[in-house]
């Protein structure tokens, strides 16, 4: 499990996409913060100390850096014919599972820590007391979380395709069906009655309450449950392409 950790965390860094994809994420983010004010969510422009504009700004982000992240993770052992090697070696499918996500999880890490910049540049030009930093550690478990589901989704969608867009797209819709469409369901007029049951099967919810930096056991367990269902279903599909 740790030498297919290693290998993707290595081969994500060893060419140009992998570095490109990381500074672009870091750059609109730095763009919508700090210079352009058309999303909202320019610091400099709030009479206040935060940086909801990251926790704002991020779920849209993720949904299209951290498929572009797990495309290749399963669908380019497929179509490059490696994954017959792997899925033979005396290593579980499980093992195998958890070695690509873990190493999504490490990269989805590496693009957050940077973001720390923000606060502490806020917390700095800020002439009050700066920020609430319990609302923030728990502002920042949200975005960890989501963007945990994000990567079981794309190692799922990665699983299902021997090519890398098909999967990409894939991914992409399913992180935005999860996130925005149980809301936009909810709110249809013959769903009204059951407006708030079907919200909550949907991240968006989840994640708001989080990103305020309020945690709790309901929406924990319910990043974890749905990280947990992904990851499951994932292992499934690698099981049955090695019948």
């Amino acid at each position: 499990m740790t030498a297919i950790f290693t290998k993707e965390i290595r081969q994500f860094f060893s060419t140009f996409g992998g570095v490109l994809i990381f500074s672009i994420f870091l750059f609109l983010n730095s763009i919508f913060l700090w210079i352009s004010n058309a999303a909202g969510t320019n610091i400099l422009s709030l009479s206040y100390s935060n940086i909801d504009g990251l926790f704002f700004l991020s779920p849209f982000l993720f949904i299209i850096f951290i498929p572009t992240i797990c495309m290749k993770l399963f669908s380019e052992e497929f179509n490059s014919g490696t994954s017959e090697i792997l899925l033979t070696k005396s290593i579980s499918t499980w093992k195998i599972v958890l070695g690509k996500y873990f190493a999504c999880i490490a990269l989805l890490l590496i693009f957050i820590i940077p973001t720390f910049f923000f606060p502490i540049s806020v917390s700095l030009l800020s002439d009050s007391e700066g920020i609430d930093v319990g609302g923030l550690i728990g502002s920042y478990i949200g975005l960890f979380l989501l963007g945990a589901i994000f990567c079981s989704i794309g190692i799922f969608t990665s699983a299902l395709s021997s090519n890398n867009i098909s999967s990409l797209i894939l991914s992409v819709i399913l992180c935005s069906l999860l996130f925005f469409g149980f809301d936009i369901i909810s709110k249809l007029s013959v769903l009204k009655n059951y407006e708030l049951l079907i919200n909550n099967f949907g991240i968006s919810p989840h994640y708001k309450t989080m990103s305020m930096g309020l945690i709790s056991l309901k929406d924990t367990v319910y990043f974890i449950s749905t990280i947990s269902f992904f990851l499951i279903m994932t292992e499934t599909i690698i099981k049955l392409r090695k019948q």
